[in-house]
């Protein structure tokens, strides 16, 4: 291209140089002992070559002395040459370069007419040309918001929480509880498809999802008939990213700082319709010391006393969440194909508050007081699989699939107090709450979709949820310095 360009460029010098200066005139008697070169550029057919470059050199040295441009008839004239050995050179775009040596000019006004000189066409195949565009950040479609998270670098290390806050119409408080619009009646979509990651905590399931692993996110707020009432409030579309290149592909990145560190691993093989993809995500928190702090005033309605409750301890936690995919999608011709998945989110949180320090006061008299450290554990691991099946009409979306997805999460929250004396801080009692959890759902899904005219589209759907919850709670309480737990309350919940 660039030979090219600067050919271009020159010719245009060209046509300018020869718009500055009068055409050629004819040949004129030689004035003293300098000699004239004159003559006339045609091409193969015969005809002028207007605008025609012509370089007079030294044939001795290579230098130029002296050059001229064509006049509309393809004539030239070059003057005030002295007696010498001289080679000419005739160029235009589009024609191969012509040199003719050997020329001589003697002295006493010789005029040297070199006659025609006739330039022969060359076709040049320039390389392809490549046009490269990026997708706006945001974009703004009939039904949605899509916001291309691939496109916002500065999110690299953090999870989805940190994502979704840059996503318009979307607000994230500081404990990643989402809402859109002012409403948390969403429904939270992983490609497309339901999973029970989102159903005990949207907050704790986006802490799962790595930022590196998301390509876009789309925000619904008219959700059509192929979304179940779930999500009344609108739904969030998280599209993580896909590996379709052919042969076998590797991404490695790693992350490290003083209180947070990061692995994202990804491949992809692809062999004819066939292709298999994996990945894994690591985030680890850690060293995030802190504080906490509240105060509560009481009134009493009926006599006007007031009671001041306050609360201070220090705080850490350690999170540590990981995310594992496997997919494998076959083409069986043109308009069939077929795709499965299946991923695991693994979500390990512990929090713990040390001196937690209770204080209830009323006037100047103390209440009542309680120290204790306690200690909270969360533990998640959910598993989705799901086969997919898309039969493609020829006509553009016109299409049917059946989705079929396979989703169970299971639970632990645990928490324990140590309780302590105020004075001494040796220990006076434990209690402990135990809760083992597990959220089970099969869903079978038929969409039918075929456009009505230009800007309508016809959906026809079904779905069945099986779905499955049960809860086991238990708390328990030891007395002393022993360990001995002595169940106080235990409960099973199930539906």
């Amino acid at each position: 291209m660039k030979p090219v360009i600067l050919g271009l460029l020159l010719s245009g010098g060209a046509q300018l140089a020869c718009a500055q200066t009068p055409p050629a005139a004819a040949p004129a008697a030689a004035v003293g002992n300098t000699g004239q070169l004159v003559g006339t550029v045609l091409d193969a057919a015969g005809q002028p070559v207007p605008f025609a470059t012509v370089a007079l050199l030294n044939t001795a040295t290579g230098k130029p002395v002296e050059g001229a441009v064509c006049d509309d008839a393809g004539k030239f004239a070059l003057t005030h040459l002295a007696a010498g050995s001289y080679t000419l050179q005739v160029s235009f775009i589009g024609y191969r370069t012509l040199a003719q040596t050997g020329l001589a000019i003697a002295d006493k006004g010789k005029v040297l007419n070199v006659g025609p000189l006739t330039l022969q066409a060359v076709s040049a195949q320039l390389g392809e040309v490549v046009v490269q565009g990026q997708r706006a950040l945001v974009e703004e479609k009939v039904d949605r918001t899509v916001y291309n998270a691939e496109q916002d670098h500065t999110t690299q290390g953090g999870d989805a929480t940190d994502v979704l806050r840059r996503v318009p119409l979307l607000s994230v408080d500081l404990d990643g509880n989402v809402s859109l619009r002012g409403s948390t009646n969403i429904k939270v979509l992983i490609n497309n498809k339901p999973s029970t990651i989102t159903a005990g905590s949207i907050a704790e399931a986006l802490k799962q999802l790595p930022a590196d692993q998301i390509k876009s996110v789309e925000v619904i707020t008219a959700p059509s008939a192929k979304y179940d009432a779930e999500g009344s409030g609108g739904i969030i579309n998280i599209i993580t990213k896909k590996d379709n290149l052919a042969g076998k592909t590797l991404d490695v990145r790693l992350s490290s700082g003083l209180r947070t560190s990061t692995l994202n691993l990804s491949g992809g093989y692809r062999v004819g319709k066939m292709g298999f993809s994996l990945g894994g995500g690591l985030r680890g928190e850690y060293n995030t010391p802190g504080t906490f702090a509240n105060t509560q005033r009481t009134t009493n309605l009926a006599t006007g006393t007031q009671a001041l409750t306050t609360q201070q301890s220090a705080t850490n936690h350690q999170q540590l969440t990981g995310r594992y995919t496997f997919g494998w999608d076959y083409d069986l011709d043109a308009h069939n194909a077929l795709a499965a998945n299946a991923q695991l989110n693994l979500y390990n949180f512990d929090w713990q508050q040390d001196g937690l320090l209770t204080r209830t006061t009323q006037g100047s008299a103390l209440q009542s007081a309680s120290l204790r450290d306690v200690r909270q554990l969360t533990k998640r691991n959910t598993l989705d699989v799901g086969l997919t099946y898309i039969h493609l009409f020829p006509q553009p979306q016109h299409e049917f699939s059946l989705l079929t997805l396979y989703s169970r999460t299971n639970g632990a929250d645990d928490f324990t107090n140590t309780l302590l004396n105020v004075g001494d801080r040796t220990v006076t009692g434990h209690l402990r709450n135990d809760n083992d959890s597990y959220n089970q759902e099969a869903t079978v899904q038929a969409d039918y979709q075929r456009p009505v005219g230009d800007k309508q589209l016809l959906e026809l759907g079904g779905k069945g949820i099986v779905r499955r919850v049960r809860s086991d709670y238990a708390y328990l309480a030891a007395s002393g310095a022993s360990t001995e737990y002595v169940p106080l309350a235990s409960a099973t919940l199930s539906n």
